[in-house]
């Protein structure tokens, strides 16, 4: 309720507690409460917090009849102990009307913010406070999710801005090693060092999409998984994740369990959890996942309410220290971590919990301090079946070229790399520094120009600026467009949006050789 709206409480309640109290102080205020201020109320002694008087609306609110509720100390019923403290302190202060805010916790465990207002009186002799309660828990859930809000786009801003030139160091490791490797005979004792090199570039790249994914900045592509054969894939590298002293323990139902999700969201839910299971174990432990089906149909699950269906789940248990409820009430929030300093980013299980929202399924927390913690994941059960990885058909090397392609990148060792990769592949390569650079080039080149291949952000122009010039002079040139940048960075500079064909930074010679010639092999529109 708005302070605007909150009620008058000097009325006939607080005419009926003097400061020279009489013996029926006690049945009017009993009798008058409810009428006068229709708020939970309590009188308490300020000097400890006891509960002297209680009306039925705060017995509702706390989960106690009101006379249960009298003898004990308010403070109690508060979660962080720094509040318990601080309200008893403030019981204490002199001046005449005060305000205070908490999270408080109901007998049945629910968790709630209250807004408390104080007035001092006498009371049966005592020197007391009146004190109205006020039900904040949905204005601060709004707080919350808007602070999370900015936070996110804090992240947003700041992964979008280093995404660009980290996706183009990692395009150029992971397609010189692609080069090399295939180069190399396998034999080769350097072989598997420079493997490990590409693989790490691999990882490196999955880091950023975390980022770009928790920012809601990384283009997602939806299809239909199976979340055992997700699991059972990533087994191997959590063995090497978690260390020789987690045990880990895997159960898998035994029929597929159909998602629909990205698969890098899959994997991002499954690492992180897994994670934050082995951060909780530092001398070792047992760690348990386990897939099911669970069918909801009760209206609530865990305490949230959950709309009934088909669901998969997705459990991960740990033996490890466990968490108490202030922790839990924070664990979802960005950059909230119990790890010390360097330690720990709080990103990881607000990547999960991001993740699982936008999916449409919801998480669950069960743990005590000293005995553990299970997360159970709820993802929506999808209804079509995915295609079985063993029918796919393997990957074959795209058909070489003749074609002659204007090259158009900023970054000197990002160009020469694509500029192997195409000439490797057969084509004819111009290059150019900027999109200036390359509307010259463009507009003398005495031949044909098959296909541009441009940055989206560069200097003096952008990359769609520069494909609107040389397609109004070139009709039948095609244009493909590369970025680092994360995807609302493409959006703005208008490429996306028109449905034109785009390579996301960081990609290997495969990918970008099968990108051009599908682009070649398609006639050009208009």
């Amino acid at each position: 309720m708005p302070s605007s709206e909150r009620p008058d409480i000097s009325g006939p309640f607080t005419q009926g507690l003097r400061t020279e109290p009489e013996e029926s102080d006690v049945d009017t205020a009993c009798r008058v409460t409810p009428e006068a201020i229709p708020l939970p109320v309590a009188i308490v002694r300020r000097r400890d917090g006891c509960i002297l008087f209680a009306n039925e609306l705060l017995g509702l609110m706390l989960g106690l009849p009101p006379l249960q509720l009298l003898n004990r100390a308010l403070q109690d019923f508060f979660v962080h102990p720094a509040d318990r403290s601080t309200i008893l302190e403030t019981f204490r202060k002199e001046q005449f009307r005060i305000r205070y805010e908490g999270c408080a916790k109901t007998e049945g465990g629910t968790l709630l913010w209250v807004e408390l207002s104080l007035k001092h009186l006498s009371f049966l002799e005592e020197d007391a406070a009146l004190i109205t309660f006020y039900d904040i828990t949905e204005q601060k859930s709004l707080d919350q999710e808007l602070h999370q809000l900015k936070k996110m786009d804090v992240v947003g801003r700041l992964t979008s801005g280093i995404a660009h030139d980290f996706n183009n160091l990692l395009t150029v490791i992971v397609g010189w090693s692609d080069i090399a490797l295939n180069r190399m005979n396998p034999a080769d004792p350097l072989y598997k060092h420079l493997d490990e090199v590409k693989k790490a570039a691999d990882r490196a790249g999955a880091l950023t999409q975390q980022l770009l994914s928790f920012s809601r900045r990384h283009e997602k592509q939806p299809q239909v998984l199976d979340l055992n054969r997700i699991v059972a894939a990533m087994d191997t590298m959590l063995q090497r994740l978690i260390g020789e002293d987690v045990h880990l323990d895997t159960v898998l139902d035994p029929e597929p369990l159909h998602v629909k999700a990205d698969p890098s969201q899959m994997e991002q839910v499954v690492m992180n959890l897994v994670v934050n299971a082995r951060d909780a174990m530092p001398q070792g432990g047992t760690l348990s996942m386990k897939t099911a089906r669970a069918d909801i149909t009760a209206p609530h699950v865990h305490g949230q309410a959950i709309p009934p269906g088909s669901y998969v789940l997705l459990t991960v248990t740990d033996t490890g220290c466990g968490m108490d409820a202030e922790t839990q009430l924070r664990i979802f929030e960005p950059f909230y971590t119990t790890k010390g300093p360097g330690k720990g980013t709080g990103l990881g299980l607000s990547t999960v919990s991001d993740i699982v929202k936008e999916l449409g399924g919801f998480v669950a927390v069960q743990s005590e301090p000293g005995r553990g913690s299970t997360f159970m994941i709820y993802f929506l059960q999808a209804d079509t079946a995915p295609r079985s990885a063993d029918a796919a058909a393997l990957p074959t090397p795209p058909r070489r070229g003749t074609e002659t392609i204007l090259l158009v990148e900023d970054d000197p060792g990002l160009r020469q790399l694509i500029r192997e990769m195409l000439q490797m592949s057969g084509y004819t390569v111009l290059e150019a520094r900027h999109g200036i650079e390359a509307w010259v080039i463009g507009k003398h080149h005495a031949g044909p120009i098959h296909l541009l291949i441009t940055d989206v952000v560069m200097p003096q122009m952008s990359g769609r600026a520069l494909a609107d010039r040389l397609t109004s002079a070139r009709p039948h040139m095609r244009v493909l467009y590369i970025s680092g940048y994360a995807d609302d960075a493409v959006f703005h500079h208008g490429v996306a949006d028109l449905g034109q064909d785009f390579l996301q930074k960081p990609f290997d010679p495969h990918q970008m050789a099968q990108k051009v010639r599908d682009l070649l092999d398609t006639d050009p529109i208009g």
